[in-house]
């Protein structure tokens, strides 16, 4: 997605709201995972944002997921 169409998306929502990024790691994750948007970066010619993942492991019990951190961390 293109900077541009990203801002027109954008544009169609109140810009007082909080903003989450939400993905999902497979094809059968419904609920999926969130990040904070935190900052960004050009990078050569291409734009990155930054997120925090802030979700606990209770958090990811409570929905039947798997902590990413803790995943991460054990390989």
């Amino acid at each position: 997605m293109l900077v541009k169409e990203l801002i027109e998306e954008l544009k169609k929502y109140d810009e007082n709201k909080e903003v989450l990024i939400r993905f999902a790691v497979s094809n059968e994750d419904e609920i999926g995972y969130y990040l904070r948007p935190t900052d960004t970066e050009l990078i050569a010619t291409d734009v990155y944002i930054y997120a925090s993942y802030d979700t606990t492991e209770e958090d990811c019990d409570f929905i039947g997921q798997k902590d990413l951190k803790k995943l991460w961390e054990e390989g």
